[in-house]
């Protein structure tokens, strides 16, 4: 992990102790933001140890499941914005080229309605 922006830690049977010694393992080698990620959770499973541990420790927290088509895409949006928000704080380079440029949104202006109603 010479480079990480964002680390994904997926379980679907969880243990706080084991997540927090592969936290400690993680964290030997980088210091990107550590999503914790709940998987199958089809059945209506909640963690609420995990959720603690998370809260506690400043990490975020995401149930999924990719059957039911649960948090896949907020898991996804949450990743690209944790790793980017990262790899600018720490302007990640290669061969002194920038790995990520950041731009501002573009301004999306109002198109003019037609007169007729159409």
């Amino acid at each position: 992990m010479k480079v990480a922006s964002v680390v994904l830690l997926c379980f679907d049977e969880p243990i706080v102790s084991d997540l927090a010694q592969r936290i400690s393992v993680i964290r030997l080698h980088t210091d990107a933001p550590i999503i914790l990620i709940a998987t199958k959770i089809d059945d209506g499973r909640r963690y609420e140890n995990v959720e603690s541990f998370a809260k506690n420790e400043g990490y975020d927290f995401v149930y999924t499941s990719c059957f039911a088509g649960i948090g896949v895409t907020e898991l996804f949006d949450l990743a690209a914005r944790k790793g980017l928000e990262f790899a600018k704080s720490k302007n990640f380079q290669v061969g002194g080229e920038k790995l990520v440029t950041l731009v501002p949104e573009p301004k999306i202006e109002a198109l003019p309605t037609n007169k007729c109603g159409c």
